[in-house]
């Protein structure tokens, strides 16, 4: 990972002194996940082209044949960290991490490491809730404590995920759901940002990626005098913050620009958008 992240967050807490709280916690997150993803060794099998295409093509990320190597003591050693990043500017919740760093027993580690790769959020819920900790920091914690291993895995997978092979609304790399976009290139060309791995992949602009609904159900709220606007959809009511990075002179650090719009997710939200639809329609 590239520490210049970090100066962009630097320049964003001296230009959004409202938000500067904020921005310092996951400026702290982020500078610890940077040492662990820059000490990871590439993948010991990486797909050819063509077993890559093989399985974009049949709707499949990468990690589902190429599983992330995560190495136990690391991830424990990242979690603790993080635990104390949260406790310095969380102190309200250290009653809860109390009971968290006690909880977990050695096995517990590569136990999160297990489910979160099979993608058993609910069996993480479960630890969380047999531990008797808000559901949502304990997620909070494995989320990140995995997210540079994942993204020391992305980065020599990136190139074998072409855009022809590839058009769902999932990471290609890691199958997480993409939850911020920006519009670039010759016309305005839509991507998808992924906030575990930090891949970016093309997207059709008119097409809601949650129910891939068509143009005629899709609208903007558009916010005056800024490079964002709020994609919704009137039929699942999903959303989605897009940036227009067209007039951009640097690329943008997209998990930056989601904390930097906050603000947005609260208009959305107040106009009665959500970003898990799924949830919200059950």
């Amino acid at each position: 990972m590239d520490k210049g992240i970090l100066k962009k967050f630097d320049q964003a807490i001296e230009k959004n002194p409202e938000l500067a709280e904020i921005l310092r916690f996951h400026r702290d997150i982020l500078k610890e996940q940077i040492k662990v993803a820059n000490k990871q060794p590439e993948p010991e099998v990486i797909p050819t082209e063509k077993e890559a295409e093989r399985m974009l093509v049949n709707h499949m990320p990468l990690v589902r044949e190429w599983p992330v190597k995560v190495d136990v003591k690391q991830f424990q050693s990242l979690f603790a960290k993080l635990v104390e990043v949260v406790r310095e500017h969380r102190p309200e919740t250290e009653a809860e991490l109390e009971k968290i760093v006690g909880g977990l027993k050695e096995d517990d580690y590569q136990d999160l490491i297990q489910l979160f790769a099979a993608e058993k959020h609910g069996d993480i819920v479960e630890k969380a809730n047999e531990l008797d900790v808000n559901e949502g920091l304990f997620a909070f914690l494995v989320f990140n404590g995995l997210r540079p291993f994942y993204i020391a895995y992305a980065e020599p997978m990136r190139p074998l995920a072409k855009e022809e092979a590839w058009a769902d609304p999932q990471c290609p790399i890691c199958g997480t759901p993409g939850r911020m976009a920006k519009l670039d290139g010759e016309g305005g060309k839509r991507s998808l940002y992924c906030s575990l791995c930090d891949t970016v992949w093309k997207y059709k602009r008119l097409e809601c990626p949650y129910c891939a609904a068509d143009h005629e159900h899709l609208r903007y709220l558009e916010i005056e005098e800024s490079q964002y606007q709020i994609d919704v959809c009137l039929k699942c009511k999903g959303y989605i913050k897009t940036l227009d990075a067209r007039e951009l002179s640097t690329q943008p650090y997209l998990l930056l620009d989601d904390l930097l719009t906050i603000d947005l997710d609260l208009l959305a939200q107040k106009e009665g958008y959500t970003q898990d639809p799924d949830l919200a329609n059950q």
